[in-house]
């Protein structure tokens, strides 16, 4: 579906609007944009590049495209996305019908897995996978 938005080796309309909106704002509020089943979303940043995530095939579960991103096992996915909504690990516990500690074991097997040192983190990490895609 890509490929329709460059006829003639150049981008359509749409897709130029896009990226000159995005190349204007703060990353954290550039919204994605789809093509048919692709989404593009801006991730990045760098000396004047962008840089865009394209993802294709719709009709994932949230919990799948977790797990697909970042190698993380269905729980450990799980428990990310519980992490993204703002859940303690207490809630998470709760919510999933185990204990705190495994969800902290969990977590920090998700932290490794996605590079990085805190539940910030990976929560901003899975809110753009989940927005962008």
């Amino acid at each position: 579906m890509i490929g329709a938005e460059f006829p003639s080796g150049r981008a359509s309309d749409r897709l130029q609007s896009w990226l000159a909106e995005v190349s204007r704002i703060p990353v954290s509020q550039a919204g994605p944009m789809t093509l048919g089943d692709t989404t593009l979303s801006l991730i990045g940043l760098a000396e004047s590049e962008l840089m865009i995530r394209v993802r294709s095939g719709g009709g994932q579960s949230e919990n799948q495209r977790l797990a697909a991103d970042f190698g993380l096992t269905a729980r450990e996915a799980e428990v990310l996305l519980w992490l993204s909504h703002g859940k303690t690990n207490r809630d998470i516990a709760d919510i999933l019908s185990v204990s705190a500690r495994t969800v902290n074991k969990h977590l920090e097997q998700v932290f490794h897995k996605m590079g990085v040192d805190n539940r910030t983190s990976a929560a901003v990490l899975a809110d753009r996978v989940l927005q962008g895609g």
